[in-house]
């Protein structure tokens, strides 16, 4: 409905119900702000930790220490993001202590718990070869706190899986609620299609926000003139309505300043790089055109011989299990193939970072000043013996807005593990990741929220670990 057929009942209908649908909603002016975004991405088959990790001269693994990160000292899988160093926070020793407790409930594949922690920190809800996670994750957290807010985007998120030839293998990460697993698009075409086909093709063209703007305008001006003949308590619900629309004029005036312009249409390609890059850049421009905040990309396996491996070879079967790391059958063969995969991922970390970085704000920031990047794995390492999959894990953020970056944090080991581990399972843990889900959740805004997932976690001697409030050290 464009603004030249937009008559009075429609106005009225604009500050209520029908504004659902424009990402509208009938609430109580508040300031314009921008927008904060996140991203996770998450990559399989853990890391081989001995090329990721960064031990300062004095110290030793499995200690507390943090060190600022120096672009020319990086570990080697950390290299391809020497450029952002200063816009990287590496946190190393965190633990998934809800999946250690839930892992022998959980058909003895630690990938299943892994995919259903990670972003929940909650129980399975489900104990067979799929599993299933009993709470939304966090991202869904997130977007549906997103979704409440006046002028919230089209799209409270998306989820996009890179994969050549093929969906996730070992289930998903992301949860609406419980059993409820979202959905992963593969294609980038099928991702531009998604959040762009309402603005059509011509590059240059000021799209949705500018035609938002102009509704936004015109509602507002028409509450203007309704509340001239209304008093009481009508008159201070036009008012509400008539102050969040100029407001929202405002700011969508401002989004349009990003150059919010669909980009090129993504051409099919079997290159993973590709892939991943042609993602990043459709995400960056719905971001940049306020049509979510929130995505996360789910890297599967990537070919072995891409990765330096031989022809033929699975990186999986063939070299996951079989670095050296707490293996004495390890291979120095599998040590290269497996940090070459992390790597890879480094380097599309860094594109995406790159593309976020490209696109300015009316402000002279850019959307990467106002988005949170999380990149981890489902596992800590590729030797997933037992719950040993679960302890030392790594998450590298990037971005800006919310912590002290620039930055290597490692947090102590000095907690006895969890119920239940196996005896090839970690002697002693560290803070449970779940701190780091309620920082990210308070970082979007969530001030209220204390906890993700378990609250708690029993362990071995007796004692009960707590996983409520936020991570400490961030800041």
């Amino acid at each position: 409905m464009s603004p030249a057929h937009f008559n009075r009942r429609s106005c009225l209908r604009f500050g209520g119900a029908s504004a659902l649908a424009l990402g509208l909603g009938p609430r109580v002016a508040k300031a314009a702000s921008k927008p904060k975004r996140i991203i996770f991405c998450v990559q399989m088959h853990g890391f081989f930790r001995p090329n990721l990790e960064l031990i300062p001269p004095g110290r030793s693994a499995g200690e507390a220490y943090e060190m600022a990160l120096d672009p020319a000292g990086l570990s080697p899988i950390l290299q391809p993001l020497a450029p952002w160093a200063d816009r990287l926070l590496v946190l190393d020793g965190l633990s998934l202590n809800s999946a250690i407790a839930d892992y022998w409930q959980a058909a003895s594949n630690p990938h299943v718990p892994a995919h259903i922690h990670l972003l929940t920190g909650a129980p399975s809800a489900e104990y067979d070869l799929d599993g299933a996670a009993s709470a939304a994750s966090v991202d869904q957290r997130i977007a549906a706190h997103i979704a409440s807010q006046a002028g919230a985007p089209a799209f409270g998120s998306v989820e996009v899986g890179l994969r050549i030839g093929g969906a996730l293998e070992l289930g998903a990460y992301n949860w609406s609620g419980p059993s409820t697993a979202l959905p992963y698009l593969y294609e980038p075409s099928g991702l531009f299609d998604l959040l762009f086909s309402d603005l059509g093709s011509a590059r240059g063209s000021t799209g949705l926000p500018a035609w938002r703007e102009r509704l936004a305008r015109f509602a507002s001006d028409e509450h203007a003139a309704l509340l001239a003949r209304r008093t009481g308590a009508s008159a201070d619900r036009l008012s509400a309505h008539r102050d969040l629309l100029a407001a929202l004029a405002d700011r969508f005036a401002g989004l349009g300043a990003l150059a919010c312009v669909p980009p090129e249409r993504p051409q099919p390609s079997l290159s993973y790089a590709s892939r991943y890059a042609d993602h990043g850049s459709v995400i960056a421009a719905a971001f940049a055109c306020d049509l979510t905040r929130v995505a996360t990309i789910a890297f599967e396996s990537q070919a072995a011989i891409d990765c330096g491996g031989a022809a033929g070879t699975d990186l999986h079967a063939d070299y996951a299990h079989s670095t050296t790391e707490d293996n004495p059958t390890g291979s120095e063969q599998a040590d290269g193939v497996m940090t070459e995969a992390s790597r890879n991922h480094a380097g599309h970390i860094a594109t995406l970072l790159a593309s976020l970085a490209a696109i300015q704000e009316d402000d002279g920031s850019t959307l990467l000043d106002h988005t949170i990047v999380v990149w981890t794995s489902e596992l800590a390492r590729g030797l997933h013996q037992g719950s040993r999959a679960y302890s030392d894990f790594p998450f590298i953020l990037a971005g800006g807005g919310a912590f002290d970056m620039g930055r290597y944090v490692s947090y102590a080991q000095d907690h006895a593990p969890p119920m239940g581990v196996a005896p090839v399972g970690p002697q002693a843990v560290g803070p449970s990741h779940n701190h780091l889900l309620v920082s990210l959740c308070q970082a979007m805004g969530l001030d209220d929220v204390t906890s993700v997932g378990v609250e708690s976690v029993a362990l071995v001697d007796g004692t009960e670990l707590d996983c409520t409030g936020p991570l400490e050290r961030l800041v």
